[in-house]
């Protein structure tokens, strides 16, 4: 037998550390379809200036980067972690950017 006392079990989250987890997760998902979709806009750019026939991805994917970054936004507050809200307010703005910049096309 050892003589270290056993630890205590680890704290449950409180709602706070949960919607705080749950932000960074959504932020992380929207940061990455932010970059697909810039990615893929410049491909078809690059294939229109070497006149292939490529088309630009669909407006769809600025909307769900557009709703990713809000409840980002919405969880920080809820969560009250600053970094968090101050990522997820930039990436809104871009992703205001890219719903707007690509609406009449």
């Amino acid at each position: 037998m050892s003589d270290r006392a056993a630890s205590p079990p680890p704290e449950p989250l409180t709602w706070r550390q949960l919607c705080a987890v749950i932000g960074w997760i959504v932020l992380a998902g929207s940061v990455l379809g932010a970059a697909v979709f810039v990615l893929d806009t410049f491909r078809a750019g690059i294939g229109a200036a070497l006149n292939a026939k490529t088309e630009p991805p669909p407006n769809s994917g600025a909307w769900w980067i557009l709703v990713g970054a809000a409840a980002s936004f919405v969880l920080a507050i809820l969560g009250r972690r600053w970094v968090l809200l101050t990522l997820s307010a930039l990436l809104l703005l871009v992703a205001l950017v890219l719903t707007q910049g690509r609406a009449g096309a």
